[in-house]
């Protein structure tokens, strides 16, 4: 079985890292945005089966997808919650250890 991801963003996340993702062998499980219509038509579009307008609720897919807790994990610290956040950054950290690297170069942050 394909790793599984899930890409956030209906601009530049999904026309560049949704066939980049594919391309490197990944399932692209959930295209999460934050207009539900515009991220509906995307992800219908690309074949995405999911299209979600919260990190919370891609983590509902699947509680150990990455991307999900790490975006989650710096959504939360912009909040004003730094426990909450330091405990979601670490589990992604866990899961995939070079993903803050990974965000650094996105520039997602």
């Amino acid at each position: 079985m394909a790793p599984g991801a899930v890409v956030v963003g209906t601009g530049f996340g999904s026309r560049v890292h949704v066939p980049a993702l594919r391309a490197a062998g990944f399932t692209v499980e959930a295209l999460v945005g934050t207009d539900p219509d515009r991220t509906a038509r995307r992800a219908d579009r690309l074949g995405i089966p999911n299209a979600l307008t919260s990190f919370d609720a891609a983590l509902g897919l699947n509680p150990k997808l990455a991307d999900s807790l790490y975006g989650r994990g710096i959504a939360k610290r912009k909040k004003g919650d730094p426990m909450g956040a330091d405990a979601d950054l670490a589990a992604a950290k866990a899961i995939r250890p070079g993903i803050a690297q990974e965000f650094a170069l996105s520039e997602i942050e």
